[in-house]
């Protein structure tokens, strides 16, 4: 399966701000694939997860700056700090 459109535009739009990335393919015990960004700059630390489990297709599954919940829309505006 291949990662989503939107993991890909993160995980350049970091790089292209300077941050260091790092982006995981994987599966869960089900055999459901995701993809994890962390990305690192400064101390500080974004993960960002896109899974398929129950829906089969990829979809946000988690976003954290450290440890805190944050939306998509703010780890975006993360990125240009």
């Amino acid at each position: 399966m291949t990662e989503p459109t939107a993991a890909r535009q993160f995980a350049t739009d970091a790089i292209n701000a300077d941050w260091n990335v790092l982006v995981q393919h994987s599966t869960d015990t089900g055999e459901n694939p995701f993809v994890s960004i962390d990305a690192i700059k400064s101390g500080r630390h974004l993960r960002l997860t896109w899974h398929t489990r129950d829906t089969g297709t990829y979809r946000l599954f988690s976003c954290a700056l450290g440890n805190r919940d944050v939306t998509l829309t703010a780890a975006r505006e993360e990125l240009s700090r």
